[in-house]
């Protein structure tokens, strides 16, 4: 038992918040109305933090329970995938069961699965959106994109991704059959239409500022494996380890357009590549002439729609043993990178310092962080004691941090006069007693 929650991924269901997560759960602990008008000064939608605070309603707030629902959202996303695997795709038996595990292990979609964030609701969302649109089922398309919209903003490129598909794969018909194709489209984005207006109202020029860093040649170069494996720059790996997978992928998404398909399946694998490219692509020309955006968890949704296309290279390579070769390998590297992920890409071990802190506190101690992008986290832990900012001014506190929690009066630049004492924490999880006398 031990095992399973130190060495495999079951180890990010047990783990410490950071400082993201308890941001989620603070914010989700308001009343709806409350989550209404931050989220509209904020990056995210409020969706996942409406299903989230119904859901701690019900269950403690605790990690592992608040990433629970991440996982059964993840579990209900693979059943999507399979569904579409089975009816859009008409695999069966083994073949069906095998190709399933592409997504269950894959890296990144592994990942988020364990995290108190909307990714794994994205995920789902996307596929489900992707189900009911092949299957032609309106109306659940309408409501399935419909609060895919509410969960990210990224969402969009997705719906842009459906409407350049339905335009070009439509082309040659009367506006009337296109019209019926893109009607449920039109409609999901005029049911977000209010919630993107109201957002406009509510930014005043803060979210300038933001955190993501400019693509380099070396991400460009590795962007699929970046993708595929969740990799981040602080797990200190190779890049030749991304560059040799980034190749792998691209050889098989070469393969996958030069091959013919039957008629039953032009369909998906037409849009297959409208989802998995079309949104890269615009996230690429924004990044490069706009601003910074891309960060490979913000395209998570991608991820399934390239592990359709590489399904669909495995099952048009004619060479059974090249076949079986080339899936294990697939297999192999998601596993090694989902190791790598329970080795170098754990949350940090922050509650023996706050065990530690809180058995030292007295009643009326106070606790300071030298910067805003800590105080989610510590406020999180230390929900029965004031918590300040201390030496950073409100102003100069970036909106990515999770401002819109942080109240203007939190600041402070003195220190408490004796016999009230403060301990002001480092990043490191160490501390220092301050106080005036």
């Amino acid at each position: 038992m031990n095992y399973l929650f130190t060495e495999t991924p079951l180890k990010f269901l047990v783990q410490p918040f950071w400082r993201d997560e308890a941001f989620t759960i603070l914010l989700s602990k308001k009343s709806l109305l409350h989550i209404t008008f931050l989220t509209a000064k904020d990056f995210n939608p409020p969706l996942y933090y409406f299903f989230l605070h119904i859901w701690i309603k019900i269950f403690p707030p605790t990690e592992i329970y608040s990433r629970l629902f991440s996982l059964l959202l993840f579990c209900i996303s693979a059943y999507f995938f399979q569904l579409i695997l089975e009816k859009n795709l008409k695999m069966k038996g083994i073949k069906l069961e095998i190709y399933t595990l592409f997504f269950i292990f894959n890296p990144l979609l592994l990942y988020y699965a364990f995290e108190a964030r909307m990714y794994s609701l994205l995920t789902l969302l996307t596929l489900s959106s992707t189900y009911f649109f092949l299957d032609k089922k309106d109306k659940s398309l309408i409501i399935s994109l419909t609060l895919l919209l509410y969960t990210h903003y990224f969402s969009l490129f997705y719906l842009l991704s459906l409407i350049l598909y339905v335009l070009y794969s439509e082309k040659g018909h009367t506006k009337k059959i296109i019209w019926k194709k893109i009607k449920p489209l039109i409609i999901s984005f005029f049911m977000f239409a209010p919630w993107g207006i109201f957002v406009l109202t509510q930014h005043t020029g803060a979210s300038d500022r933001f955190w993501i860093e400019k693509l380099n040649t070396h991400d460009l170069i590795n962007l699929p494996a970046l993708l595929f494996s969740g990799y981040e720059k602080g797990w200190h790996l190779e890049f030749k380890h991304l560059t040799a997978l980034s190749i792998f992928l691209y050889l098989l998404l070469f393969y996958s357009f030069t091959q013919k398909y039957k008629n039953s399946e032009i369909k998906s694998v037409k849009l297959f590549r409208f989802i998995f490219f079309i949104p890269i692509i615009l996230v690429l020309l924004i990044t490069f002439f706009v601003k910074p955006i891309f960060y490979n968890r913000y395209l998570i949704f991608t991820v399934p729609y390239l592990l359709f296309l590489l399904i669909l290279s495995f099952e048009r390579i004619r060479l059974r043993t090249l076949s079986i070769f080339l899936i294990l390998t697939i297999f192999y590297i998601s596993v090694y990178y989902d190791k790598k992920q329970v080795k170098l890409h754990s949350k940090e071990n922050i509650k023996p310092f706050v065990y530690k802190l809180k058995n030292i506190m007295r009643k009326g101690d106070i606790i300071l962080v030298k910067n805003g992008k800590e105080y989610p986290l510590i406020k999180y832990y230390f929900p029965h004691h004031k918590v300040y900012i201390y030496g950073e001014s409100y102003r100069d506190i970036p909106p990515y941090v999770g401002k819109i929690l942080i109240p203007s009066s939190i600041t402070r630049f003195k220190d408490p006069i004796y016999p009230q004492r403060a301990f002001l924490i480092s990043s490191n999880n160490r501390y220092e007693v301050v106080a005036s006398y």
